[in-house]
């Protein structure tokens, strides 16, 4: 996959400037998370080229996550013991749709490289790669791939936005930042995409739904678009949103 590094992508920019917002305060305090070893601010071609480095990664999730990991708490977050005494739990609907949209690891770009990695490590601003048979690992927003060859992203977001349609994305089309985000649990039907994070755990759509008692959601064959949007609206927290979960 041929990726246009950030040029001419004006929603990416716009996302990657309020990462670098947000991890401002770090930057003030001496952590240089936005730059490169030269002192030089990380443009978003660069860093979708080399991502994050380990420390740089460990600084954002310090800073702007305070150390919190990319999880979202199950609809019923009991101790181990209660669920290995009570195993009924573990076979409510809910509990079973949250493990089913629990993704396990992430391709992520880590110090130039792409690895995989432990889906709970991601923090904002992560360069990530999704091909199909992933689970979504984070509420991310693709990056405009300049291949016209390649096959158009198909993503189930059934378990988050209840439509029975998969969500159809032409990677080579730059539309809107809402057209282009796809959410924590949904699974990669056809194709592949490189996309950047833009929020994790509690905060992203999936946990809003949780932590609000509204999951598992029902299924509807209504307007796509419309009920994603409607979904983002209502259970999306300020941070998703300035990062870019919803327009």
């Amino acid at each position: 996959m041929t990726t246009k590094e950030g040029n001419g992508d004006v929603v990416l920019e716009q996302i990657w400037t309020e990462v670098q917002r947000l991890k401002g305060n770090s930057n003030n305090k001496g952590d240089n998370t936005n730059e490169g070893t030269n002192g030089t601010t990380v443009t978003l071609s660069n860093h979708l080229k080399s991502g994050y480095t380990t420390d740089q990664a460990s600084q954002v999730r310090e800073s702007v996550h305070n150390d919190s990991f990319n999880v979202v708490p199950p609809p019923i977050d009991c101790p181990a013991w209660l669920c290995i005494v009570l195993p009924c739990i573990g076979h409510l609907k809910s509990m079973k749709a949250h493990k089913n949209c629990s993704p396990e690891d992430a391709e992520v770009l880590r110090n130039g490289k792409w690895i995989r990695y432990d889906a709970a490590s991601l923090v904002i601003g992560d360069v990530i790669r999704l091909e199909e048979g992933d689970i979504v690992p984070a509420d991310c927003v693709i990056a405009v791939d300049n291949n016209p060859d390649d096959d158009d992203l198909l993503v189930d977001l059934r378990v988050v936005t209840g439509q029975t349609r998969p969500k159809q994305l032409n990677v080579s089309e730059v539309r809107t930042r809402s057209q282009r985000t796809l959410l924590f649990g949904g699974t990669v039907v056809r194709g592949h995409a490189m996309a950047l994070v833009t929020a994790i755990g509690t905060t992203t759509a999936l946990g809003q739904l949780i932590k609000n008692g509204k999951f598992p959601v029902p299924d509807k064959d209504g307007d796509e678009e419309d009920e994603e949007t409607m979904i983002m609206n209502e259970n999306t927290n300020m941070t998703a949103m300035e990062m870019g979960t919803i327009t």
